[in-house]
């Protein structure tokens, strides 16, 4: 993993959105931005420094066909907890219905709900499968629902699929739903990420 440098700002919101979460409160922080601006980056960096639990889903380009595949680590950390044999049940079952998403949402969330508060983070929303971004908007939902406190944190490209999760996240959330572009490193910040990856470049390379 490269060295991080710079994002101290947007690595601030984060931190004090987790904090809001960690108090009781909803949040949600959307981070837009083209490739290679460092949204994973940003996100690992992220994690690393709050006190709340985490759990992860990423966005797989060869896999956003594939239904859950994006929550698929997830899911399987939680069918494994106490209560957690249904969910097993349902995503491991042989012949799945039309109705077995909402069952496995709700399955879900049962089985999240004693590990509240938490932050839930979803990485490369532009790839992931529509059933796992739906699982974690009804996680969100079902959250503000029971008053219960969760944070979302997604890393998108720009895009409709970030359009789309924000317009209703927006609903649910109003102003405790957040969107913070990242713009290219600055000058500075370039230079010093340049010599973390080569030692051998002076300043003036």
């Amino acid at each position: 993993m490269t060295a991080f440098v710079g994002r101290g700002a947007e690595l601030q919101r984060i931190r004090d959105m987790a904090e809001a979460v960690a108090e009781g409160r909803s949040r949600a922080i959307t981070l837009v931005g083209e490739a290679g601006r460092g949204k994973s980056r940003l996100l690992a960096e992220a994690i690393t420094g709050i006190s709340l639990p985490s759990l992860v889903l990423r966005g797989y380009q060869m896999e956003e066909a594939v239904p859950f595949s994006a929550a698929r680590s997830v899911l399987r950390h939680l069918g494994g907890m106490p209560g957690g044999s249904m969910l097993e049940r349902l995503l491991m079952g042989d012949s799945p219905s039309p109705a077995d998403p909402i069952r496995i949402f709700e399955a879900a969330h049962k089985c999240l709900t004693p590990l509240l508060p938490v932050l839930v983070v979803l990485d490369d929303l532009q790839w992931a499968d529509r059933q796992s971004v739906a699982l974690v908007h009804f996680l969100v939902r079902a959250a503000i629902a029971e008053e219960a406190s969760l944070g979302l944190l997604v890393a998108a490209r720009p895009g409709p699929a970030v359009t789309r999760l924000e317009e209703s996240l927006r609903l649910l959330l109003g102003p405790d739903l957040q969107r913070v572009a990242l713009d290219p490193l600055g000058r500075e910040e370039g230079i010093e990420l340049a010599r973390s990856l080569d030692g051998g470049l002076t300043e003036e390379q």
